[in-house]
């Protein structure tokens, strides 16, 4: 059974479906050693964004962040533990530095991404998460725009895997 659920699912859960099942297909063709992981997935673009920031969207199925300000959704965790977390995310560096993203739980940070390219790139952290209902949200914590570059992030999903220590 999951331990973790997200509130609400994202409308392309057929999709991933299908792609999931393709590439374990691939795998298992190349006789690749392919164990999937047990994980609820949360797409970006549907979690709430902050009220009022002015430089959102969320097209495509990416959260766009032109400015300082976060997304946030409610998950539901039904055992404590440490979990593994993984955030697919882009950004444009500004004077050669990426963005910074915070993870908060319950308004408190418990994490910190430090984006390394402009590429898209999967960056992992451990989250403690306590059994119950929790406010997870993402904050870009440093919009920056000078004659180099403007600095925006691009948050396509969230992936909390189902294991704990």
């Amino acid at each position: 059974p999951d331990r973790v659920r997200s509130s609400p699912l994202g409308h392309g859960a057929t999709q991933r479906a299908k792609a999931a099942r393709y590439a374990c297909s691939m795998l298992t063709a190349l006789q690749a050693d392919f164990t999937p992981r047990p994980a609820v997935t949360i797409e970006c673009d549907q979690m709430s964004p902050q009220p009022d920031m002015k430089h959102f969207n969320n097209r495509g199925g990416i959260a766009y962040m032109g400015c300082n300000g976060y997304i946030k959704t409610t998950i539901e965790v039904a055992e404590t533990g440490r979990y593994p977390i993984e955030v697919l995310a882009s950004g444009d560096d500004s004077d050669g530095i990426c963005p910074l993203v915070e993870i908060h739980v319950d308004g408190h940070k418990s994490a910190e991404l430090q984006l390394t390219t402009e590429g898209w790139r999967s960056y992992a952290v451990e989250l403690d998460l306590a059994e119950g209902e929790h406010e997870l949200a993402l904050w870009f914590m440093n919009d920056h725009s000078s004659p180099s570059g403007d600095r925006n992030l691009r948050l396509d999903k969230l992936v909390i895997y189902n294991e704990t220590d």
